[in-house]
């Protein structure tokens, strides 16, 4: 069952519980404390492709072309949705941002590898 969002964004809770994980800093434990999303989305104008695409990258630690695998935080997890919220067009663009359960092991084949939280994000 979708969580109620602005229109454009749906996000769909995974029916598991939810794993958390902590990571350093020097803010609240609530913000220390990360969930794997997979973000997913259809842009039909390629400007609004290219920046949205742009934006994800920034917090994705792999994924392909229009689907991004995410840690986020609960502060950086409204973020991301308000700055999408800005950046597509909600008559004509689609983002599903879908909450998975980190303790579960995904299906890797080929090339693909496992989604994993890093110590670190390299921003430049």
């Amino acid at each position: 069952m979708p969580l109620p969002s602005r229109e454009g964004l749906v996000i769909i809770p995974s029916p598991l519980a939810v794993e958390r994980v902590k990571v350093r800093g020097s803010v609240s434990k609530r913000d220390m404390e990360r969930t794997l999303y997979l973000i997913a989305y259809d842009i039909t104008n390629n400007r609004r492709l290219n920046r949205v695409r742009h934006f994800l990258k920034g917090y994705s630690t792999g994924g392909q072309k229009s689907v991004y695998e995410c840690f986020l935080s609960d502060g950086e997890l409204r973020y991301v949705k308000k700055k999408l919220e800005r950046l597509i067009d909600k008559d004509e663009d689609r983002v599903h941002i879908f909450t998975m359960d980190g303790r579960s092991r995904t299906h890797a084949l080929g090339i693909a590898v496992q989604p994993k939280d890093p110590e670190y994000f390299y921003v430049g």
